[in-house]
């Protein structure tokens, strides 16, 4: 599974505050006043980290043997099978 419970979770939180938020046009936080667009980036965000951390752990993201073996890792510091005795 690529997805976390906790990134599910929080999703969801999201989504429901923000839908919440947006149908009922009660858009406040903790008792302040807050922007109408304000619940539609919560919304958003909700929606925003399943797909993030779908694509974030996607196999095609993963680096490849070449791009793990840098040409620093080559190099010998202190001594080494590089180094003539």
């Amino acid at each position: 599974m690529r997805m976390k419970v906790w990134e599910w979770v929080i999703s969801i939180l999201f989504m429901f505050n923000g839908s919440y938020m947006i149908l009922n046009d009660d858009y406040q936080v903790r008792g302040h006043a807050i922007y109408p667009w304000v619940a539609y980036v919560v919304f958003c965000i909700g929606l925003a980290i399943p797909i993030l951390a779908w694509f974030l752990r996607s196999p095609s993201r993963k680096p490849t043997k070449q791009q793990i073996e840098s040409p620093l890792s080559k190099t010998a510091v202190g001594g080494g099978p590089n180094i003539p005795p």
